[in-house]
């Protein structure tokens, strides 16, 4: 994205502050800044150019809650009700209320959720604040839908998702999602960039290594840039540093990201024994 401010003898830094979010501020960050003037230095030109590079990871607390479950479900995040609060039924849980929405879909198909987390994990993970345990909350969602036992519908009851210990590893004493295959991680960068970049983000630029996505995935974000560099190679995505966008390559394959979403939201209908 190329900006072009006429700054009128205003200092740059002025201008870059004012376009720098804050955490109630604008959904996307600066990361990476060029600037050309004409006549003067920082604090007198009369025309700068800035090239802005969206960030995904410093800022992302003001971004969407947009993803893509393994099973090619693309959703919104659309609230998490914070904080977690214990369970009014005195069991050793505590229970987050939030909603996920389907992106892509039609007529407001979405879930009601109570995340609910046991003493155990609480006291493994040390804090449940949201910037601590937001990726853990987000994940558990996606595999609950992976799993088919999410629901999406028009209006109903809270659906229940659970953050157990098979989300941690005592050993390393840290949050651990099950290990994946190469081929379905590259599937799930692919319908990433389809529904995220090329549909909800009409074009714009979508990382494919997101924290969230790296912990979703068990893997590192290197492994996840190298997957994605194998796409680019293919000609299904273009790629820049860790953003991407859609080819007309990958929008060919609009009808199998379309089928498999039907398929993954079938499957919890199904399962919960939920007709459309």
């Amino acid at each position: 994205m190329q900006v072009v401010f006429q700054l009128d003898g205003r200092s740059l830094r002025t201008v870059l502050k004012r376009f720098t979010p804050s955490k109630n501020g604008v959904t996307w960050g600066v990361s990476g800044v060029e600037w050309l003037g004409i006549g003067g230095g920082e604090e007198g030109v009369s025309e700068v150019i800035i090239f802005v590079l969206l960030q995904c990871e410093e800022y992302m607390g003001n971004r969407p809650l947009h993803f893509v479950t393994l099973s090619g479900v693309p959703i919104f995040v659309s609230e998490l009700k914070w904080p977690f609060h214990a369970s009014n039924s005195g069991a050793d849980w505590f229970i987050l209320h939030g909603r996920a929405e389907l992106l892509g879909g039609e007529e407001d198909l979405h879930i009601e959720v109570a995340v609910g987390m046991t003493q155990t994990m609480k006291d493994a993970l040390g804090s449940l604040e949201p910037d601590h345990a937001e990726g853990l909350v987000v994940n558990s969602i996606r595999k609950t839908i992976d799993n088919g036992q999410l629901a999406f519908v028009k209006s109903g009851k809270l659906q229940p998702v659970h953050v157990t210990s098979r989300f941690y590893s005592f050993a390393t004493k840290q949050i651990q999602f099950p290990a994946q295959a190469d081929h379905d991680v590259l599937e799930l960068i692919k319908r990433r960039v389809y529904w995220l970049s090329a549909k909800a983000g009409k074009g714009a630029p979508v990382s494919v290594a997101h924290v969230y996505d790296c912990q979703y995935v068990n893997l590192p974000k290197e492994k996840m840039l190298d997957l994605a560099g194998q796409l680019a190679a293919q000609g299904l995505i273009s790629l820049e540093s860790e953003f991407a966008t859609a080819t007309d390559a990958l929008i060919k394959e609009e009808p199998a990201m379309i089928t498999a979403m039907h398929k993954g939201v079938e499957a919890g209908l199904a399962a919960n024994k939920i007709t459309a």
